[in-house]
C-alpha cells in the first residue's frame, strides 16, 4: 500500500469538494480535468504536478474517495467515480500521540469539551490532537476550544429569545448542573408542526462552533484562507429548512456572527486568495437555510451591481 502524500486537511477539503461535485451535476463521475482542478485548489501553494501528478494522488492519497473507471476508445479524459467520504474515526476517541485530524473528525474534537483533548495546529495549517499530557506547556499554536460554559451562555441567550411558554420551559432546564443532555430533549419534546426548536439550535450551535474554530485558527497563526478551508471542510452540511415559526421569516435574533461575514472581514494578500474565498463562501451560501441567509449582510452597492448585470 503506498503512503498518501496529502495531508488529513487536504484529502478533507478534497472530500467536501466532491461532494458538492455529485450534487450540483447529480452524477458520481467526474474527469480526471475536474479532480485535478479540485486537488491543485486544496493544496495550494503546492501543486498537483510536484506531487507527482492528478491519477498518482488519486492512486495514493484518494483510494477511499474516488476510483478509475474504464473509458471508452474515444474519452479524451480519465474518467473517476466519486465513492466515498474519508473513513471516520470513532467520536469519543481521542488519540494518545499526536494524530492529524481534519473533517468531521476535527469538528467532534474541537466542539465537544467533555472530551480531554488538546488540538495543536502547524505552521502548514495541519491540525494534531491528542489527549493532554500532564506537566506539559500548552504551545501558542494550541486551538482554544468551547467550554460547556460558553454552551450554556449560548443556549441561555437562545432561550430569551422565544416566546412563551417555550421560554420559561427552556429556562429551568438551564438551571440543572449536567444541563446539555437535558436541554437537547428538551428542545426535542417542544418541537411541533410549526416549530422546530432543535434544529434551529443545531444552526445556531453550527454557527458559533465554526466562528469559534476560525477565530481560534487565526490565532494560533493559521494564514486566512487556510484556515477557511479547515472551517469549510470541517463544518457539517446545514440543514435546507432551519427551525423555526410559521411564517416568521427571520430568526428571532443574531445569536452569534456568521461564519460568512467573518471570513469577509478578513483581508486576503492576492488574487489567488480571494478567488479561494470566494469558492469557499459559495460553498457555504449554498448549505445555508433561508433564516442563514436572511442574516447575510451584504452592502447595498453590491446588490445594485448585481441586478444590473
Amino acid at each position: 500500500m503506498q503512503t498518501p502524500i496529502l495531508t488529513a486537511q487536504e484529502i478533507a477539503v478534497i472530500a467536501r469538494a466532491l461532494d458538492v461535485h455529485a450534487t450540483e451535476k447529480g452524477t458520481r463521475r467526474i474527469l480526471g480535468a475536474q479532480l485535478g482542478a479540485i486537488i491543485n485548489e486544496a493544496v495550494r501553494p503546492k501543486h498537483l504536478r510536484e506531487l507527482g501528478g492528478m491519477r498518482h494522488i488519486a492512486t495514493s492519497s484518494l483510494t477511499n474517495l474516488v476510483l478509475p473507471t474504464v473509458s471508452s476508445p474515444g474519452d479524451p479524459d480519465a474518467i473517476f467515480e466519486i465513492i466515498a467520504r474519508p473513513p471516520q474515526v470513532a467520536a469519543a476517541r481521542v488519540p494518545e500521540i499526536p494524530t492529524e485530524v481534519a473533517g468531521s473528525d476535527l469538528w467532534r474534537l474541537f466542539s465537544n469539551p467533555r472530551l480531554p483533548c488538546e488540538l495543536v495546529a502547524t505552521s502548514a495549517g495541519a491540525i494534531l490532537a491528542s489527549t493532554p499530557q500532564d506537566g506539559r506547556t500548552t504551545s501558542q499554536s494550541a486551538l482554544g476550544r468551547p467550554t460547556a460554559q460558553d454552551y450554556h451562555q449560548l443556549a441561555t441567550q437562545f432561550a430569551s429569545q422565544e416566546e412563551e411558554p417555550y421560554r420559561t420551559k427552556l429556562e429551568e432546564v438551564l438551571s440543572s448542573d449536567d444541563f446539555y443532555n437535558s436541554w437537547i430533549a428538551a428542545l426535542r419534546f417542544l418541537r411541533t408542526p410549526k416549530l422546530n426548536l432543535l434544529k434551529r439550535w443545531e444552526t445556531v450551535r453550527s454557527e458559533f462552533v465554526s466562528s469559534q474554530l476560525y477565530a481560534s485558527l487565526i490565532s494560533a497563526g493559521v494564514e486566512t484562507v487556510r484556515a477557511s478551508q479547515i472551517v469549510a471542510a470541517a463544518r457539517p452540511a446545514v440543514s435546507q429548512r432551519a427551525g423555526q415559526h410559521q411564517g416568521d421569516g427571520q430568526s428571532k435574533a443574531e445569536l452569534s456572527p456568521s461564519v460568512a461575514e467573518v471570513f469577509v472581514s478578513k483581508p486576503v494578500s492576492s488574487a489567488d486568495e480571494l478567488s479561494t474565498l470566494r469558492k469557499i463562501l459559495h460553498d457555504a451560501i449554498d448549505r445555508m437555510s433561508l433564516v442563514e441567509l436572511r442574516e447575510i449582510r451584504v452592502p447595498a452597492g453590491a446588490l445594485v451591481n448585481a441586478n444590473t448585470r
